[in-house]
């Protein structure tokens, strides 16, 4: 991917070609009314920010707002902007707790299975929030009991067993170290 770098100056005010792809990106998914046009400008804000996942951080709270979209395509690209943005911030995962346990309560069994679906994701970037998440997906997948459902709970919380044991490994290595 090329990156043409130039500056645009008006009113003594500059802007990089990024910052204004990415206002523009951020005024055109703010005012978009259909799913169609979600799911398009989702998936150029996940292709225009996989190397640089910072530049996801303005669109935080559309992202949040997707993952209860009525529109499936839409909720699959929100979940992968934000694993994106979380894989490289993990810190920032809190921002996304309430929205995603939202959509794991969500009275829809399309949009709270649908979140289950990448409950396993959450919990590997996630490691600060994983018993915050791993309780609202208890719950949605007792309420919404399937196969799938079940699988993607167990996936989640050997996820979360394997960086608790990576964790008790690496604190076990430091004392005896000391």
């Amino acid at each position: 991917m090329i990156i043409y770098s130039f500056q645009l100056k008006k009113e003594n005010v500059t802007f990089s070609l990024l910052e204004f792809m990415s206002a523009s990106l951020l005024s055109r998914l703010e005012t978009a009314e259909i799913s169609c046009d979600r799911v398009v400008l989702l998936d150029e804000l996940r292709a225009t920010t996989a190397e640089s996942p910072d530049r996801i951080a303005p669109f935080t709270h559309l992202i949040q707002s997707a993952f209860t979209d009525l529109a499936r395509p839409v909720r699959s690209l929100a979940y992968q902007c934000a694993l994106n943005y979380i894989s490289s911030n993990p810190y920032m995962s809190v921002h996304f707790l309430s929205a995603y346990s939202a959509a794991l309560l969500h009275k829809s069994a399309d949009i709270s299975l649908h979140a289950l679906s990448f409950l396993p994701e959450f919990i590997t970037a996630s490691r600060c929030i994983s018993e915050n998440l791993l309780s609202a997906a208890t719950m949605a997948a007792n309420r919404w009991p399937s196969p799938e459902s079940m699988a993607d709970l167990s996936r989640a919380v050997t996820a979360c067993a394997d960086f608790r044991c990576a964790d008790a490994e690496e604190n076990g290595i430091s004392q005896a170290m000391k």
